[in-house]
């Protein structure tokens, strides 16, 4: 069984799994708050008294085996780590907390049956074209093409939402690839409305088609001025 030492002295958390952590009073911060800043965190508040924690538990753990790191479970025990129920506002037990980025996404209390907890996890679990669109962040700026690559694999994926699409046309205008990049305006315009990061993606299209038309016309004036008997 490993331990789990966020830093600094104290008592240690008990990662009893690869994706499962029995928090304390001392790592309950860099457990949920820190951790969440890479992984999205499901706490279970529960306690060793309370019949429906036990019941719920086992479920949890196995279903963070299932998913294979996707989140990771990081158990509380009431008994032992009670600072924690001020922070989650927690009422009764068991509560489970699903968090990313330090946000909170989603909460129950009480014991749901396994198939609302799959769908409670699928709410907290980044999507594969999520996935796709971390990935084309950590890339844009050393293999901006595998970027684009997974963004255009994200947008086929989920083609009704728009993240990816967005982030596809801002990084082919980073780029200087405008004429795809209008080809992804289009596409969002065709929706009829358009966000403030699309309209800002539009806008640099626009900026450039502009420049380009002003560049013609002023290339097409020097050609006159140099010959002005050629008809």
């Amino acid at each position: 069984m490993n331990n789990h030492e966020p830093g600094g002295t104290g008592e240690r958390s008990r990662r009893t799994s690869a994706w499962v952590v029995e928090t304390t009073r001392e790592t309950f911060e860099a457990d949920v708050w820190e951790r969440s800043e890479q992984v999205p965190i499901v706490v279970d508040f529960w306690a060793p008294w309370c019949a429906p924690c036990r019941a719920l538990g086992p479920v949890l753990e196995r279903l963070a085996g299932e998913y294979e790191g996707q989140f990771e479970l990081v158990k509380v025990n009431m008994d032992e780590v009670p600072e924690a129920a001020a922070q989650f506002q927690v009422q009764s037990i068991p509560m489970v907390v699903g968090l990313r980025h330090r946000e909170v996404v989603d909460f129950f209390v009480g014991a749901l049956p396994e198939s609302h907890l799959r769908a409670f996890l699928d709410r907290i679990v980044p999507s594969a074209a999520e996935r796709l669109v971390l990935e084309a962040r950590l890339l844009q700026e050393t293999e901006p093409d595998g970027a684009i690559q997974r963004l255009r694999q994200a947008m086929e994926l989920e083609p009704n939402q728009s993240a990816a699409t967005i982030a596809c046309g801002q990084l082919l205008v980073d780029l200087g690839r405008y004429e795809e990049a209008a080809e992804i305006v289009e596409q969002l315009e065709g929706r009829g409305f358009l966000e403030p990061e699309a309209q800002r993606v539009q806008a640099a299209v626009q900026r450039h088609q502009q420049g380009a038309e002003a560049g013609d016309v002023a290339a097409c004036r020097e050609a006159l001025a140099a010959e002005p008997d050629n008809p």
